[in-house]
């Protein structure tokens, strides 16, 4: 078989190692700085790479990094545009709980109103989801959490919501069910982790504004600094995450 690198290969130097990743198979593996420099200089020629570096040849194969000269990448690409739009059912639903938040950041766009979503709303959001699994308009449920800050409301909104919709799509043989939030991370606690996998709330998307120093400048709690707990928090997200708890 003739092979090819494809032209989604992306490679980060970091201390010793080397961080490669794919973008179109969502590949990631590391490899050592030594095998870096070896394969740049092979990478040329593919029979000498083969040769000279056979594992990590066999690695980036089974990853796809190295591909079939056959594989047309822009067509993969094309097809997943297509059916993402035209075959996926799955409905994605944005929730905003408030528009309050915790922090103050002085480019927020946001007037940091002190309000919550009222029961009627909830109510409703319940019945829409009800209406459209019973009746098969979808076949699976994508909730985004967005705010203002959403944990703010962890508790009285995002859990129970949460936990009622994925009951629904349940009760209706809709086997999708995913959840994700957009948070600046800081109220993240031990109640909020043990109720992750619940609601199946895997997906976080937690904003820093550069090190240290810049980000407490902007992002703190009534002048307290944030940067040091938010990154505990996410420490122990990914700790839960790679325990597959």
């Amino acid at each position: 078989m003739n092979y090819k690198f494809s032209n989604y290969n992306h490679f980060i130097e970091y201390n010793d190692k080397v961080i490669c990743y794919n973008a179109i198979s969502g590949a990631m593996l590391t490899i050592s700085l030594e095998q870096y420099i070896m394969y740049n200089d092979l990478k040329n020629d593919l029979k000498l790479l083969r040769n000279c570096m056979e594992e990590i040849f066999g690695v980036f194969v089974k990853y796809r990094f190295i591909i079939s000269n056959e594989i047309d990448e822009i067509s993969i690409l094309k097809f997943r545009n297509r059916k993402e739009i035209f075959l996926n059912n799955v409905y994605k639903l944005t929730i905003n709980p408030t528009t309050d938040c915790n922090f103050k950041c002085w480019y927020c766009y946001e007037k940091h109103t002190k309000c919550k979503m009222s029961n009627k709303v909830i109510t409703n959001i319940i019945k829409h989801i009800d209406f459209l699994s019973l009746n098969h308009r979808i076949s699976g449920l994508n909730l985004s959490w967005f705010g203002g800050e959403p944990l703010l409301y962890f508790e009285e909104i995002v859990y129970p919501l949460s936990v009622e919709l994925k009951k629904i799509m349940m009760k209706n043989n809709m086997l999708t069910f995913t959840n994700s939030i957009t948070t600046n991370g800081y109220l993240i606690n031990e109640n909020v982790i043990e109720k992750l996998d619940e609601i199946n709330l895997w997906h976080f998307q937690i904003t820093l504004d550069g090190n240290e120093n810049n980000h407490n400048k902007n992002r703190n709690v009534n002048g307290k600094p944030t940067f040091i707990k938010i990154i505990e928090n996410i420490n122990v997200l990914c700790q839960l995450l790679e325990s597959g708890k």
